[in-house]
């Protein structure tokens, strides 16, 4: 059950690119076939074999270049959600220390770099979305570990 559901998520992901392929590789059986008898031209005679090659090795590329994309999606991940961890408890202590309308003098110096390193690191997932490395759906989920606090103290009274 669970192979067939990974197929089907392949299928569903790859449908043009898979549809692209097969159409590709017929016409590179038929099309030097049809010049070689109704053209009269002639063709070589391994043509047909080149281009498959051709073609399976452009969709295998692009498989790869898919799969070094998730590989990259993942890591990004895992690693904004370790870095996030470490600032879970501050961002706690900011909510309980400073009331919304809290004046910038009344910030302690180290918390305010606190504050300026959390919102670097919002910056940095942001920077990685925009490059089309971290995926659309993921950052609509709500960005779960960032949208709160930078939406606490971005629209809140701090600054």
């Amino acid at each position: 059950m669970k192979r067939n559901l990974m197929v089907g998520k392949f299928m569903d992901r790859n449908q043009s690119i898979i549809i692209a392929y097969i159409v590709s590789m017929l016409l590179s059986t038929v099309v030097p076939g049809f010049f070689s008898t109704y053209v009269h031209v002639a063709t070589p005679p391994n043509i047909e074999i080149g281009l498959m090659a051709l073609l399976t090795t452009i969709f295998l590329g692009y498989l790869n270049y898919q799969q070094a994309h998730d590989r990259l999606f993942k890591d990004l991940f895992r690693e904004f959600n370790v870095r996030y961890d470490a600032f879970n408890d501050d961002y706690q202590y900011f909510k309980k220390t400073y009331l919304e309308d809290v004046k910038m003098n009344d910030i302690k110096a180290n918390d305010i770099k606190k504050i300026i390193d959390y919102l670097n690191l919002c910056t940095e997932e942001h920077f990685w979305f925009e490059k089309g490395r971290i995926e659309q759906t993921a950052w609509k989920v709500g960005n779960p570990a960032c949208t709160p606090g930078r939406n606490y103290l971005l629209c809140g009274s701090y600054f």
